[in-house]
């Protein structure tokens, strides 16, 4: 009876365990045949044979929980902060100091910084614009060794990044600084490292461009008033910083994908199941979190591109809004000079209805606003170089060089919001994010067909004794804004490309614009005030 009871049992167990899924689809499969039961009519199957579920202690199953519930969210946050900042960098193009627009930019050149303001390295002496000294000690000696950090500190100045186009500011607080290590000494039990950012140095900076406080006239690179927005400031390039944050956002994902799948498993254990399904859908749990975090970073890319049109299409608004406070001012100016010109009063017109009264701009509004004053612009700066009277007019002066300003500046942001639609667009009627576009209903945006350039300042010479008048065709003039000096020594060079000369530069900027492709050796280039030399020409280029 003993054995007889034991067969029984091993039966019903065996068929038990042969009916779930998944093993009643793999059984024929393995030849393992079904058995009639051997139980008796009104014979109760033993307890033994009987699949009972063994569940985990509360106490255990609440600190795995808590456990991998710490994984998944320290690993999402840090993972998903790192591939989202990565995505920035990937989505904004590299802004040249001349096109440079409010809101999210990013831009590459080289570090200059005023002598009174520079930093001094505490190990390496060097001058810098930014560096950490940190200090390690080792305490304690054989299996109760461990090296504690006893200093961990950071100082900046705010400094300047100098392109093939000029230069842009950079106000540093906020920032976060990655840099190569400098120095690492040796002092007893004691390690000390340097990292620091010297000038001279290519760096790259991903930030937000506003308007600096302090003058009211340009924009800076900052922190962007805690806008949320990434602020970072490296001296690796473009490629490596997304390497960078790359290898990081995956490690953090990857911890939080492992954290889903023990939270998973806990949970099996948690209602005693241990069947062979309850770690398939643990695994598939994985998976899923991929995918959930694949949807969520395209998401978000399309609500930053398409919030990146809406900054740049209200930034054109606020400038057409200026315009409409300068129309009584043109009009004195019209009727005083224009008044017998009716194609510029009927500009003047245009301009008013374009601009007085509204709220709110379509592109064709901007669009008709943009013809009627360049029209008009074009007419009242013609009439000041041919009138020694207007030439003289302080106040007529300062109406210009602000009407130049403002027309400078709709220039640049129509490039930024076009450039914005384009990448918008783009991303837009890339697959999968075409799907999401027409799920969440994005919609498209117009792009502003004016034509608008920059206008260029006044012409200077190498020699600033020399006055324009005298300036003859042998000397070269150098077209383009004045710029700041270099920390860098002697001499300066000028470089001439795309029809335009761009300097100064000092031979170590030029070596690192070269490095960059902004120039190539064989572009023409001034060092001496008189004669043009190509790029590899220059003296202590090549060395």
């Amino acid at each position: 009876m003993g054995i007889r009871e034991d067969f029984v049992a091993s039966v019903e167990r065996t068929e038990a365990i042969r009916n779930r899924f998944p093993e009643r689809l793999l059984a024929p499969l393995w030849g393992v045949e079904a058995r009639p039961s051997l139980l008796a009519d009104g014979e109760v199957m033993l307890d033994e044979a009987v699949i009972a579920r063994t569940p985990m202690k509360s106490w255990i199953f609440l600190l795995c929980a808590a456990v991998a519930l710490l994984m998944m969210c320290f690993g999402s946050w840090f993972g998903f902060r790192r591939i989202k900042t990565k995505r920035y960098v990937e989505n904004i193009p590299t802004s040249p100091s001349a096109g440079l627009t409010y809101g999210p930019a990013e831009i590459k050149g080289i570090v200059e910084c005023d002598q009174g303001r520079v930093l001094k390295g505490p190990l390496s002496g060097e001058k810098c614009v930014f560096y950490r000294h940190k200090i390690t000690e080792r305490r304690g000696s054989g299996k109760k060794a461990k090296t504690v950090v006893i200093l961990d500190k950071k100082h900046f100045v705010p400094f300047q990044c100098r392109d093939s186009d000029g230069v842009i500011s950079i106000e540093p607080e906020g920032a976060e600084f990655t840099a190569d290590l400098k120095v690492q000494k040796r002092r007893g039990r004691q390690t000390h490292y340097e990292w620091h950012i010297a000038p001279s140095t290519a760096v790259y900076a991903l930030g937000s461009a506003v308007v600096d406080k302090e003058k009211g006239d340009r924009l800076v690179i900052s922190d962007g008033d805690n806008d949320g927005f990434p602020f970072l400031v490296s001296d690796e390039t473009e490629t490596e910083v997304m390497l960078r944050l790359g290898r990081k956002g995956l490690l953090g994902i990857s911890f939080a994908q492992n954290g889903t799948v023990f939270l998973g498993l806990v949970l099996f254990a948690a209602l005693g199941s241990f069947a062979a399904t309850d770690f398939l859908l643990s695994a598939l749990i994985s998976p899923l979190f991929l995918g959930f975090s694949m949807f969520v970073l395209m998401f978000n890319d399309l609500v930053f591109l398409r919030n990146r049109v809406k900054r740049a299409w209200a930034n054109i608004e606020v400038s057409l809004k200026k315009r409409a406070d300068l129309i009584p001012r043109l009009e004195n100016i019209v009727k005083g000079y224009l008044s017998h010109e009716k194609v510029s009063l009927e500009a003047l017109t245009g301009l008013r209805t374009a601009v007085v009264g509204k709220n709110s701009y379509s592109p064709t509004d901007v669009d008709l606003a943009m013809q009627q004053e360049t029209a008009l612009t074009n007419r009242l700066f013609a009439l000041r170089e041919d009138s020694p009277d207007l030439k003289g007019d302080s106040a007529m002066d300062e109406f210009m060089d602000r009407l130049t300003r403002m027309e400078n500046e709709v220039a640049l942001m129509r490039k930024g919001y076009n450039d914005g639609i384009e990448r918008y667009h783009a991303t837009k009627q890339r697959i999968p994010e075409v799907f999401l576009a027409k799920l969440f209903k994005f919609q498209d945006a117009e792009f502003l067909g004016f034509s608008k350039e920059i206008r260029k300042v006044p012409s200077f010479t190498f020699d600033d004794n020399v006055s324009q008048e005298d300036s003859s065709a042998e000397d070269p003039v150098i077209q383009g804004e004045p710029v700041m000096d270099s920390v860098s020594s002697s001499p300066s060079v000028y470089v001439f490309k795309d029809e335009k000369v761009m300097g100064p530069y000092t031979v170590d900027q030029l070596k690192v614009f070269v490095e960059n492709g902004d120039f190539l050796q064989n572009d023409q280039a001034c060092f001496d005030g008189k004669n043009w030399v190509t790029v590899a020409e220059v003296p202590g280029f090549a060395e």
